[in-house]
C-alpha cells in the first residue's frame, strides 16, 4: 500500500505551525539577554546564584540589587520582570541582616510574607534564565 503524497501547501502549513509552536515557547529576546548579562555581572563580581549560602563582603552584598536592576529596566512588563522587581525588594528588606550576617534578626524581624517572596522570585529567576 502506498503512502499519500503530502502536498506542499499542506507541509509548509504544517511546518507554520511547528513553527508558531515553538516560537511561542521561546523566552523574549530581552529576558535571554537580561539573563546573560546578569549572570556576566555575578559571575564577575565573585557572586553566584543563588546568593543565599555564600560568603560574601558587603561590598558584594551592596551590589547586588544594581545589578539585578541594571538589565531590568529594559524587560518589558511579563514574568521575568516582575520577579526580578520582587526578588530586588525582599533582597532589600533582607540586606541589612546578611550584612552583618545576622541570621537570628533575619529570623525574628524580618516578615515571613518577605521571605516567601524572596523565596519564590529567586525561584522564577533560576527557572526563567535556567540558572
Amino acid at each position: 500500500m502506498s503512502r499519500p503524497k503530502v502536498g506542499s501547501a499542506a507541509l509548509l502549513l504544517a511546518l507554520g505551525v511547528v513553527g508558531s509552536l515553538v516560537a511561542g515557547c521561546q523566552k523574549p529576546l530581552e529576558d535571554v539577554e537580561w539573563c546573560a548579562i546578569t549572570q556576566a555581572d555575578l559571575t564577575a563580581h565573585g557572586v553566584g546564584w543563588p546568593v543565599a549560602n555564600q560568603v560574601l563582603t558587603p561590598i558584594q552584598l551592596h551590589s547586588i540589587p544594581s545589578m539585578m536592576e541594571g538589565g531590568a529596566l529594559n524587560l518589558k512588563n511579563g514574568d521575568l520582570k516582575v520577579a526580578v522587581e520582587a526578588w530586588v525588594a525582599s533582597y532589600k528588606v533582607v540586606l541589612p541582616y546578611l550584612a552583618v550576617d545576622d541570621p537570628k534578626g533575619f529570623d525574628v524581624q524580618v516578615d515571613e510574607g518577605v521571605k516567601l517572596q524572596l523565596h519564590y522570585a529567586n525561584t522564577a529567576i533560576t527557572n526563567i534564565c535556567q540558572w
